[in-house]
């Protein structure tokens, strides 16, 4: 099953994801690889990784980050890998994939404190829920837009190009009137995300400053790797550090919202629970 992978060097780590038996994972001497076909084609999956060596893989089993452990570089985590689980089901010009849920996070007073030298700290993962929506051409401007009911709750306008396209939902508001004239809610959340060298059919643009990787095409909050960004929970409800989303008319409330994405004529259809932060205790 070797395929295309490289002559040279070891296999260190073998990972085959949970729900799509096509999509794995290889851990090499001089990098990641993966393959969505079950083997027949290898691509590089770095996502701003240098090319150092792989030691092991891991699938979260909740949250489907990939979670890398490298010779090199420390723990590596590749947020929210579920586009290329459900790209078994991608058959049609676009794909609009369903979102993990997204959390409503509260903020964390302990989350104010500042790590020494000698601790280990990382980047939080991004707030919200990224939507994902894969086109085999550039269709251009686009709307997304979040209801509850026959209610629209928020909106986004997009920009859709050829390849993987992942756009981060802050889960703010559409502001009303009074909200816009009182300058709306809190600050915008931390722009995040890295580069991603995906497979076929899914290249990205050039990440701004990193003209050596490739990332999802995003808006909001970024594309797939922890690098950069806020060091702040983003998205908090109720706003504070790290941004309350966007000037909006505040955070959404929880519950399940249809996703309807508008691209000229064409209209399709998707749903994303948002989940209230009932994991946070009281202080």
């Amino acid at each position: 099953m070797s395929g295309n992978l490289p002559a040279k060097g070891n296999i260190n780590a073998l990972r085959e994801d949970y729900d799509n038996p096509d999509l794995l994972f290889v851990g090499t001497e001089f990098g990641l690889y993966v393959t969505v076909d079950g083997g027949k084609e290898w691509k590089k999956f770095m996502t701003g990784l240098p090319s150092v060596r792989v030691d092991d893989i891991l699938i979260h089993p909740r949250d489907r980050d990939l979670i890398v452990g490298t010779h090199g570089r420390s723990i590596w985590i590749c947020d929210d890998i579920t586009p290329l689980e459900q790209l078994k089901s991608a058959t049609s010009d676009l794909k609009l994939f369903d979102p993990r849920p997204a959390v409503l996070w509260k903020n964390d007073a302990q989350a104010q404190r500042h790590a020494a030298n000698r601790e280990f700290k990382a980047t939080n993962p991004q707030g919200g829920t990224a939507i994902n929506i894969m086109s085999k051409s550039d269709m251009g401007a686009a709307k997304l837009e979040f209801l509850q009911g026959t209610t629209v709750a928020s909106t986004m306008n997009v920009d859709i190009k050829a390849g993987m396209n992942r756009f981060q939902w802050p889960m703010t508001r559409v502001p009303t009137a009074a909200a816009t004239a009182a300058g709306g809610g809190g600050r915008r959340g931390g722009r995040g995300g890295a580069a991603a060298d995906a497979p076929a059919g899914e290249a990205g643009t050039a990440a701004a400053g990193n003209p050596d990787a490739q990332q999802f095409q995003g808006g909001g909050g970024g594309g797939g790797g922890r690098r950069g960004g806020a060091t702040g929970v983003p998205f908090v409800a109720g706003g504070g550090r790290g941004g309350g989303g966007g000037f909006g008319g505040g955070p959404v409330d929880p519950g399940v919202y249809m996703v309807k994405l508008t691209i000229g004529s064409q209209t399709f259809h998707s749903s994303v629970d948002v989940l209230e932060d009932i994991w946070l205790r009281a202080q």
